[in-house]
């Protein structure tokens, strides 16, 4: 069940994915308040932004996708990492978010319109 709201009936969630592309968003009371397809592969990590405004996604096939946890109809933000991600952290302080991939580490800056990444760190 995929939903988009205007306010949200709580303000803690924590979020889960999956080996078929899905995407949880749970209450901490365990209700589970978003479930839906979020990728068409496996999904290996997601993060929840600082601000808990944002979640990010990524895995096999090779995006990171930026929800916004006010719209999740569809993600509000898509970077082409190059390869499959492993991890995604946000940055505490800055609105970056990287990934990292299999063979380096890619940050964007979420506040660029620009959808390259800000740095890349070979590994």
């Amino acid at each position: 069940m995929k939903q988009a709201t205007k306010q949200l009936p709580f303000t803690q969630y924590f979020a889960s994915v999956s080996w078929d592309g899905r995407l949880k968003i749970w209450k901490t009371d365990f209700e589970i308040f978003a479930s839906f397809k979020a990728h068409e592969g496996k999904i290996n990590s997601v993060s929840i932004s600082p601000n808990g405004k944002y979640l990010a996604t990524g895995g096999k096939d090779k995006k990171l996708l930026i929800w916004d946890i006010m719209d999740l109809s569809s993600s509000s933000r898509e970077f082409d990492a190059g390869a499959e991600i492993n991890q995604i952290a946000f940055n505490p302080k800055l609105q970056w978010v990287a990934a990292a991939t299999e063979n380096a580490v890619k940050v964007w800056d979420l506040m660029s319109p620009s959808d390259k990444p800000l740095t890349v760190i070979e590994a």
